[in-house]
């Protein structure tokens, strides 16, 4: 009986291939979008309460400026919260991005993320950041 082909690093220095047990160690991971990034790091303060139920989100013009990027994008940032219902975003000149008040099951699966990862809870309270 052979023995397994060993791992080979592709150009991203990822190993693919099976190891010595044959298993699979490596995988195609797809890097997040930067309205992703941004939408995620949105959601966190949403979602540790640094943003309360009812704040306004700077202007389109103001967050473009800090996250350095362009309007589409912010838009898509936008488009993620809101679908998360996380925000609502009116038209107009009196418009914008407004913080709704987040759902306890959206809050959950951002906590069970970022245990996922290994990082440790943002929040060492007991009290829920809504």
């Amino acid at each position: 009986m052979s023995a397994p082909p060993a791992p080979i690093a592709d150009d991203n220095g990822l190993l693919r291939g099976p190891d010595a047990a044959g298993r699979q160690i490596g995988q195609n991971i797809r890097p997040l979008k930067t309205g992703e990034m941004i939408a995620s790091y949105l959601r966190g303060k949403i979602v540790r309460g640094e943003l309360a139920e009812g704040d306004c989100l700077p202007s389109e013009v103001e967050l473009m400026r800090q996250f350095d990027v362009s309007r589409p994008t912010l838009r898509e940032a936008f488009r993620i919260l809101e679908a998360e219902s996380l925000i609502g975003v009116r038209r107009g000149s009196r418009g914008g991005a407004q913080v709704l008040e987040p759902d306890p099951a959206v809050a959950a699966r951002h906590v069970g993320c970022s245990c996922s990862c290994g990082a440790p809870p943002s929040r060492t309270s007991t009290k829920p950041a809504w």
